[in-house]
C-alpha cells in the first residue's frame, strides 16, 4: 500500500511540475539557441513524453535576422528538443545576460 502511494504521490509531482514548465514555456515561447550549424531562433510548440521522460520542442522560425536558419533546417531538422533541466538553464542564462 505504501508503494502505491509513494507512485501516486510522484506522479502528482510529475504532474505539478509539467504544469509549471508549460506555464513558463507558453510565457516566455521564444529563445534563440546556438546550434552546429549556427543560431537559430524557436518558438515553443508543445511538451511531450518519450519512455517515461518529458520533453519540450520547439520549432524553428524562419526568421530574416537569423540567416542560419535554412542551414540549420537542412542539417538539423525544424525541430529542437529540449529536456526540462536544458529548458530551464538557457532560460536561466538567457534572463542573466
Amino acid at each position: 500500500m505504501k508503494q502505491i502511494n509513494q507512485s501516486k504521490n510522484q506522479k502528482n509531482e510529475i504532474s505539478v511540475s509539467t504544469q509549471y514548465i508549460d506555464v513558463l514555456c507558453k510565457d516566455k515561447p521564444l529563445m534563440v539557441i546556438q546550434t552546429k550549424c549556427g543560431t537559430g531562433k524557436y518558438k515553443f510548440n508543445r511538451l511531450g513524453e518519450s519512455e517515461g521522460q518529458l520533453f519540450i520542442e520547439f520549432k524553428l522560425i524562419h526568421d530574416n535576422d537569423f540567416k542560419d536558419c535554412e542551414k540549420i533546417a537542412h542539417y538539423l531538422g525544424e525541430f529542437c528538443y529540449l529536456s526540462p533541466k536544458q529548458y530551464l538553464y538557457a532560460y536561466k542564462h538567457f534572463a542573466c545576460a
